[in-house]
């Protein structure tokens, strides 16, 4: 009287669970998301949240990538330290216009 499972489809990087952040590490969100929590958490409008998206999005790409754990750290980094120069520049120039 044993019922027969229904069978499982295996999960892959395109599934609903997981989806894009599918076998990032805790770093990798940590530094994906860090532009964009910046951007609420320092209240610089949607000028600034508008860069820490596509900081965000630029470093999901770096993510993943197959390059070292170091090289993909620096990466990141350094394209969250390029949204903070960019939005640095865009904030003098609106108030330079002003």
């Amino acid at each position: 009287m044993s019922e027969k499972q229904p069978r499982l489809t295996p999960l892959n990087k395109n599934s609903a669970v997981g989806g894009a952040f599918a076998g990032m590490g805790a770093w990798q969100l940590v530094l994906t998301f860090l532009p964009l929590a910046l951007a609420f958490i320092l209240v610089l409008g949607a000028l600034g949240a508008l860069i820490g998206a596509g900081a965000a999005l630029v470093n999901l790409k770096v993510a993943k990538k197959q390059l070292t754990t170091p090289a993909k750290a620096l990466a990141m980094v350094g394209v969250d330290l390029a949204a903070a120069v960019v939005w640095l520049v865009v904030v003098v120039l609106i108030s330079s216009a002003v």
